[in-house]
């Protein structure tokens, strides 16, 4: 029901009773830790090597998320743009999926992100996918929900929030993780594609 899906006219209700602002900001503080904390244990160390790889390695890779889920797309896709080339953003102003996602097969990767409250689109996306060849990483929250069968890795991130919102905290220091390590591995096989962005920084004066 809408507490399950994490309606916010249900968290707005179950909010505890008012308490002294110290106090909340306190116990807000540790929400966030321990949603930091548990996410970073619950992380397959003997898997993330092979993630990060393949998104070191794959042909073509597209970033997509619905709703509250496309910003933490965006923040994947803005930092591996520079240090690796073709990447998409999706979903693309005006555009269907198909008319992106029809060209990827298991040369290349789609990156999923799927808080809670998703959107059918979604898993329908991803089932398309997986029954194209194409390798999907999915990043969610701990209830993955029906997506996560068509996934062939899962990354699950704490979001209980104390209030009325959702926790991001976890999310956001798990994508930069990877993402970072992603950047890693492409600098150790020596990619000329960050200093060529640097040099037309240069050339175009945008920076």
């Amino acid at each position: 029901g809408a507490q399950k899906a994490g309606s916010p006219l249900y968290l707005q209700r179950a909010l505890p009773p008012a308490a002294e602002l110290d106090q909340l900001v306190q116990a807000h503080l540790d929400n966030e830790a321990l949603n930091l904390a548990n996410s970073y244990r619950s992380l397959n160390i003997e898997e993330l090597p092979t993630i990060v790889k393949a998104m070191a390695g794959a042909r073509r890779m597209a970033f997509l998320g619905f709703r509250h889920s496309q910003p933490i797309a965006t923040m994947l896709y803005r930092n591996l743009l520079e240090v690796r080339a073709d990447l998409q953003l999706l979903p693309a102003l005006g555009d269907t999926l198909a008319e992106h996602l029809g060209h990827y097969g298991p040369e290349d990767l789609v990156v999923c992100v799927g808080l809670r409250r998703r959107v059918p689109q979604l898993g329908a996306a991803m089932q398309a996918l997986t029954a194209k060849g194409v390798p999907v990483l999915y990043i969610s929250d701990v209830m993955v929900g029906a997506p996560g069968k068509h996934a062939k890795w899962i990354i699950r991130c704490q979001t209980q929030g104390l209030l009325l919102f959702d926790s991001n905290t976890a999310v956001a220091a798990i994508t930069n993780l990877l993402y970072s390590l992603v950047a890693k591995e492409i600098a150790q096989q020596r990619s000329q594609h960050l200093a060529n962005v640097e040099l037309l920084h240069e050339v175009l004066r945008e920076l």
